[in-house]
């Protein structure tokens, strides 16, 4: 279904500008637009697929040393949608960073798309016991408690309706809880300071910046 909804789509937008002999520039911008807007969601649920099942295979992570405060703020930079960076962590962990900056960009592009363009999403990191923990809040409607451990499952949605407009599959939090399990690492849901939704997520191995 997630891949038929937008291919059935593209198919109808092409159908009827077929049927136009002479068809105006302007029917045809409008059809590029639809069109590229339901390949871009195909590529993304192709992405995911793609990324679960290097999961399920059994690929761990590309381990290296990371600066995590710098690793967070490089990655909200490249997130969909603006975010404020909180205080971050100083110090040092063990990650991959590819893996982890596509978890941060997955998590503040799904609080943004809640939050809504006027909303806020912050993103703020802290050592907790020798572990990074890294909030992602938005002041969107939030998440209902009994859902706070379901959006974690695959092509589960809250709300589907408006999921589906803004182009998710209900892959990303799943790929995000399997990407930070292979780094022994975990992720929840809350309430947010801001009002709505607080995902969280921790990273084992937090320490301090070597001294040069």
């Amino acid at each position: 279904h997630e891949l038929r909804s937008p291919l059935t789509a593209i198919r109808g937008q092409i159908e009827v500008l077929a049927r136009d002999p002479d068809p105006d520039a302007e029917a045809v911008r409008r059809v590029e637009a639809a069109t590229l807007t339901e390949l871009r969601r195909v590529e993304r649920l192709v992405d995911e697929l793609l990324a679960f099942a290097r999961l399920d295979e059994g690929a761990g992570p590309a381990l290296r040393e990371v600066d995590a405060a710098v690793l967070l703020r490089d990655a909200v930079i490249a997130a969909p949608g603006a975010a404020v960076l909180g205080d971050l962590a100083e110090g040092h962990i063990d990650a991959d960073p590819e893996m982890i900056a596509g978890v941060v960009r997955n998590l503040v592009e799904n609080a943004r798309r809640h939050a809504g363009a006027d909303g806020t999403v912050t993103v703020s990191s802290a050592a907790v016991g020798g572990r990074l923990r890294v909030d992602v809040d938005d002041d969107g409607p939030g998440i209902a408690p009994g859902e706070r451990e379901r959006i974690f499952d695959r092509f589960h949605r809250s709300d589907a309706a408006r999921t589906r407009v803004a182009g998710g599959a209900g892959l990303g939090l799943a790929i995000a809880r399997g990407v930070l399990t292979a780094h022994g690492g975990s992720i929840r849901a809350d309430e947010s300071p801001l009002g709505g939704a607080r995902v969280s997520f921790e990273l084992p191995g937090l320490r301090p910046r070597r001294q040069t």
